[in-house]
């Protein structure tokens, strides 16, 4: 039963790969190129779509964190979003419209500004590095996030 399982994860991810279509729960950024998928420690999260915009590779922060054992809030009417890792011992407050992002009371600053588009929280994906402390590595729009 679960090498059925892990076939059909297998061809839901490689659909989701090859078809890049935005119908996987994940609304397309503006002049995105096509979308590539999210890992996390080796296992495909086949609706969550990265997107390349101006330059920057991007991924739902939602999608991507609520998997990773976040609790991810919107605050302040959209203006900022509340994101906790309790085992990490993470609490990242992001200033959306601006490369900008307090973790545990110290502004970083990442590679391009967090917005909201049709209800979806995009950030570039240096910030799970930055603010997450998880290691990441890209490859062609795809990306591979590990978290030990």
């Amino acid at each position: 039963m679960s090498g059925m399982r892990i076939g059909k994860r297998i061809v839901v991810c490689l659909t989701a790969v090859l078809l890049g279509t935005g119908h996987m729960g994940v609304p397309a950024a503006p002049a995105a190129a096509a979308g590539n998928a999210l890992y996390v420690n080796g296992y495909c999260l086949p609706e969550v779509q990265t997107r390349t915009v101006d330059g920057n590779l991007l991924f739902p922060v939602f999608e991507t964190l609520r998997p990773l054992g976040c609790t991810v809030t919107s605050v302040s009417g959209g203006s900022q979003v509340e994101i906790l890792h309790q085992k990490r011992g993470l609490t990242v407050t992001v200033l959306t419209g601006t490369p900008a992002a307090v973790v545990n009371g110290a502004e970083i600053s990442v590679s391009a500004a967090m917005y909201f588009y049709q209800g979806a929280l995009w950030a570039p994906v240096d910030f799970l590095e930055k603010a997450m402390g998880f290691f990441v590595e890209t490859d062609a729009g795809r990306v591979r996030v590990y978290t030990q």
